[in-house]
């Protein structure tokens, strides 16, 4: 309650200047107690803000929808938060009396969550101090935006202490994950390379790599002993994830002892193991089994009450979900049998913010709409997408927003883009914003026709199609000549909200985003074309452009993942071309 009072004094003088105004803020038990609130509330996650303008009641089901309740009655006087950090907040003087409210809102995702990846493709030369500054400012924004699950991926124990985040993670009442594709790891390395029989058996040959035999009693000791080291080297959490290696078709053991075991009756049987162990050292501590590749359908071997996470890592991202795509089609009916399994035991993973899979700057706003309603319809309630610290928000702002405006409502998600460029840009400007975003994800389906390309979805992990056919070539390439026109005309857009004010802080990143995002398309239709596959400048160029554009784009909004991953591999791919190994 305190903290949502501190946050109310902090914003209401630069909303109000000049203006008194009264304002309750407390628990619903002791509104009600005290005479300002009669009923209940719909849930404890349920908020409730009421006034007259004079004075406003703000109050909630627990201690973090306070928080949201406070948060909601600073948006309705016109506070906004588009993106973690400063150059997030559009704090303007509201124009006119406040307004009369009588609001009571409930989420429509119980779970509504963020998984930063940073650490789990953590580059050695990186600052982990840097990543944790980006973590509080994620933090700080999460909470405004009433998010309430913080997932830290990473595949090693993590390179410095993430326990600074723990206290401002319980003033905002948002739960911590932890943990990744782990699992692997727990088994030492040595041990494997010094007893071979605790190595998968590939084709009649035993390799160290990716996973190992469950088959054999030692291996599973090894990974209870472990998964009790691992968890005393991490802080307490509300859920960790221990996964297996993160490849697509790579195969379990098939000794004679496995030959009988599926991949997925051996991936349950090694995290049963890791499970007691981790008990062991943290009683009561909660394991997460993952859906996912492979294992897409492996809910119905799942241990009884382990949450499990469905990721649709492979699916298409030109159609929604229950769109009229072949490849979504499967992966929602999988999904669906997953529910009907395991119903509220499943738990969402998205990729809305990950430049591993897209490559480029993208606006795909309104698929992320159409997907949380179809989600919520199909009765999913717990939600979360992958991003990668500032990078992310550099370069998918608008639909990171509509996904976090939609996670608690999904029909906040369509108009939550015209929201953002009002925010950014005023109302002359946001009206130019908005047709460019429009423009740019237009711009970005032509690039991402990936359901078109078969039933091999390992292609679809990277930012560059596959070989194919020369007549999908070609439609490809009219396609991403329909983009490049479209670029142009957005980048037009961008050009004129400069001219007309220089007093838009975000708008330099966006146009160095844009830049990067032409060089990137550009890149791929010579890719399409077979214009210097070979390595020749042709193909080379774009890059160069892109690598400029990321250059010359501050420091802070590229944040620790976009200086120390994707820069060093735009800078490989304008000497390799686009076969640059990520």
């Amino acid at each position: 309650m305190r903290f949502a009072a501190t946050e109310l004094l902090r914003y209401l003088p630069r909303l109000l200047p000049g203006r008194p105004l009264e304002v309750y803020v407390g628990a619903q038990e002791r509104m009600v107690a005290a005479g300002l609130l009669e009923g209940s509330l719909p849930s404890e996650a349920a908020l409730l803000v009421g006034g007259d303008g004079r004075r406003y009641l703000v109050s909630g089901g627990s201690p973090a929808a306070v928080l949201h309740a406070a948060y909601a009655l600073l948006e309705s006087l016109g506070a906004r938060w588009v993106r973690p950090g400063p150059q997030g907040e559009a704090i303007r003087p509201l124009q006119g009396p406040p307004p009369r409210l009588s609001l009571v809102s409930a989420p429509a995702f119980l779970r509504r969550g963020l998984a930063d990846g940073c650490l789990s493709w953590w580059p050695g030369s990186a600052s982990f101090q840097g990543w944790l500054e980006e973590m509080r400012a994620t933090v700080d924004w999460m909470g405004k935006m009433r998010m309430n699950r913080l997932f830290v991926h990473f595949n090693r124990l993590p390179p410095g202490d993430i326990s600074p985040l723990l206290p401002e993670l319980e003033r905002r009442g948002i739960a911590l994950e932890l943990g990744g594709h782990s699992l692997p790891k727990l088994p030492p390395l040595g041990a494997r390379e010094s007893d071979p029989e605790l190595c998968r058996m590939v084709e009649g040959v035993r390799r160290p790599d990716g996973n190992f035999c469950t088959g054999n009693p030692r291996t599973l000791d090894l990974l209870r002993e472990g998964a009790c080291r691992y968890v005393v080297q991490l802080p307490p959490a509300d859920l960790y994830h221990l996964w297996s290696y993160d490849a697509k078709a790579d195969p379990w053991c098939s000794c004679p002892t496995c030959a009988g075991l599926t991949s997925n009756e051996q991936m349950w049987r090694a995290v049963m193991a890791a499970t007691e162990g981790m008990a062991a050292a943290r009683p009561g501590a909660r394991i997460s089994g993952l859906l996912y590749h492979e294992s897409l359908e492996a809910a119905a071997g799942a241990p009884e009450g382990m949450p499990l996470l469905y990721a649709p890592r492979e699916r298409c991202y030109l159609h929604p979900i229950d769109g009229d795509c072949p490849r979504n089609r499967g992966y929602l009916r999988e999904l669906r049998e997953a529910m009907e399994r395991r119903g509220d035991g499943i738990s969402l993973l998205e990729y809305y913010g990950d430049p591993i899979l897209f490559g480029r700057p993208a606006n795909r706003s309104g698929l992320v709409a159409a997907d949380l309603a179809a989600y919520h319809r199909e009765g999913v309630r717990n939600v979360s997408t992958l991003v990668f610290g500032a990078l992310s928000w550099w370069l998918y702002p608008v639909q990171l927003y509509a996904y976090v405006r939609g996670t608690w409502d999904p029909a906040a998600a369509l108009p939550a883009a015209e929201d953002y460029c009002r925010s950014v840009a005023g109302e002359v400007g946001g009206e130019l914003l908005d047709r460019y975003y429009r423009l740019e994800g237009e711009a970005a389906g032509t690039h991402l026709r990936l359901c078109g390309y078969g039933e091999d979805g390992s292609w679809a992990t990277l930012p560059f199609p596959p070989e194919l056919p020369l007549e999908e070539v070609r439609r490809h390439r009219r396609e991403m000549e329909r983009g490049e026109t479209l670029l142009r005309e957005a980048g037009g857009l961008l050009e004129r909200i400069a001219a007309g004010s220089t007093d838009i802080p975000l708008l330099g990143e966006a146009l160095q985003a844009h830049r990067m995002e032409e060089a990137f398309h550009r890149a791929v239709a010579a890719h399409l074309s077979g214009v210097g596959q070979d390595g020749e400048p042709g193909h080379r160029a774009p890059f160069a452009e892109a690598v400029a554009a990321m250059e010359d784009t501050p420091p802070e909004a590229l944040g620790v993942f976009g200086i120390h991953w994707m820069l060093p591999w735009l800078r490989r791919c304008r000497e390799l071309g686009h076969e640059a190994p990520l």
